[in-house]
């Protein structure tokens, strides 16, 4: 039978559910090879959403990342010649550990690296948060950096770059028409913890006496300290508040750069866009495999998670995407589009119409969390095939130019002459980029979280 599910309800019906229970935690078990990698195929046999492809199971010695991997379908993640990667995650259980910490400089860098010299690298700062290291030394959307520690960017060490926390010199410039200019020197203080807020700008902008809100949302995340914490889900209600008051006439929603996270999250924000007359009606469905297939799962747009927040009660929604903008991100659009007109300005989304659930060992024995994808995520009408990612009405490529929220950044420059004209199918397209970019090692939880 079908469950419809409430946020408030939530919690307590998924503790529930027997896939989150099939995690072995028998700390009696010692931590072998063949006693964990036993731990993550039970794991996977009774959630994967691609567990009748699994083999029968064998005693190996294999490192636990090397067997978790040995696991996972070519159907989970992206192989292709541009992409090769799964979805499916494992990583070490740090809280069995001391001394670990989330550590960042504050700016979002993007990988590039020009065509006619492939090996040289070059990171472009996207954008940079407040009272960081990076703001601190003076960096800013638009640098671009070719070095650290004097260190030439490639495609070889980018990565280390990428987790590197200790006090470092950057050099930092300009990238224009092949040539970098405008060389600087930039002391860089140590990495440190910090949280990021995902609502990066909010602002009411009034062009041509029409009044257009404007929303840059990065992640779908609750809170700073756990998914139980709603700081930022509140913030986020107390933004559509302050906009409802102003009355609107458009609304831009800027995804360029939200990889995706909590399934709740994502529908606290389709339901304070949502039409009026859409509320109570499905925003989409998990559907499990065939062993979990009882456990299949609608959400709604439910009007009581919006508290404090408002409806806007949009008939149309000017998103702005991007490779980068993927899973909860694509179910925004995915979701929403059987309500209202979903307008994309920027890039193809990546593809990723799946979910993930974690299962931590939660003991020493077992000293990893599992990622694995457990679920399909379709709309209310079923529609889930969109694995190559959406494709916008318009294309445009990010410049990294302007201030993030400036009527003069590029693609939110095009996304208001879009509005300006009411030319929704522009034949518009961006100066194709010398420059290609770079994707990281997967790293983390991916696909649309269940939380």
């Amino acid at each position: 039978m079908k469950k419809l599910i409430y946020p408030s309800l939530l919690f307590f019906i998924i503790a529930g559910l027997p896939f989150l229970t099939s995690c072995e935690k028998d700390t009696s078990l010692d931590k072998t090879p063949d006693k964990v990698n036993e731990w993550i195929y039970k794991t996977m046999k009774n959630n994967y959403l691609w567990a009748d492809e699994l083999p029968s199971f064998k005693e190996t010695n294999a490192k636990a990342e090397d067997f978790f991997s040995s696991l996972l379908s070519d159907q989970d993640g992206k192989h292709t010649k541009d992409k090769n990667y799964y979805y499916s995650t494992i990583e070490e259980d740090v809280s069995t550990k001391s001394g670990s910490s989330n550590l960042t400089y504050g700016f979002k860098p993007a990988y590039r690296y020009l065509e006619s010299n492939p090996n040289n690298v070059y990171a472009a700062i996207k954008y940079v948060l407040p009272n960081s290291p990076a703001e601190k030394a003076g960096l800013k959307r638009g640098d671009w950096i070719s070095h650290y520690d004097n260190i030439r960017l490639t495609q070889d060490n980018f990565t280390q770059f990428h987790y590197h926390t200790a006090k470092t010199k950057l050099t930092v410039g300009q990238l224009t028409d092949r040539e970098f200019k405008n060389i600087r020197n930039v002391e860089l203080d140590a990495a440190i913890t910090m949280p990021e807020n995902p609502i990066l700008v909010d602002t009411i902008l009034l062009v041509n006496n029409k009044k257009i809100a404007y929303l840059m949302y990065n992640s779908f995340v609750a809170g700073q300290d756990s998914n139980d914490d709603q700081t930022y889900n509140d913030d986020l209600r107390a933004v559509f508040a302050k906009f409802s008051a102003q009355n609107p006439e458009e609304f831009i929603l800027d995804l360029r750069y939200n990889n995706g996270g909590l399934l709740s999250c994502a529908q606290l924000l389709a339901t304070m866009m949502a039409p009026r007359s859409a509320l109570g009606s499905i925003y989409c469905k998990l559907v499990y495999n065939e062993t979990l297939k009882k456990e299949d799962t609608t959400y709604l747009l439910d009007e009581n998670v919006i508290e404090n927040g408002a409806n806007l009660n949009l008939d149309h929604l000017y998103v702005i995407t991007s490779s980068e903008t993927a899973s909860a991100s694509e179910l925004i659009i995915n979701g929403l589009r059987p309500y209202i007109d979903v307008i994309l300005i920027g890039g193809q989304t990546e593809g990723k119409n799946v979910g993930s659930q974690e299962f931590p060992g939660k003991s020493k024995n077992f000293p990893w969390i599992l990622h694995p994808i457990t679920c399909w995520v379709q709309n209310s009408q079923d529609y889930k095939d969109y694995e190559n990612g959406f494709l916008p009405n318009i294309n445009v490529n990010d410049e990294f130019d302007s201030v993030l929220g400036s009527i003069s950044e590029t693609m939110l420059s095009k996304v208001l002459s879009v509005i300006e004209s009411g030319n929704r199918l522009s034949s518009f397209k961006s100066t194709e980029s010398m420059l290609r970019p770079l994707r990281l090692p997967q790293k983390g939880i991916q696909g649309i979280i269940i939380d």
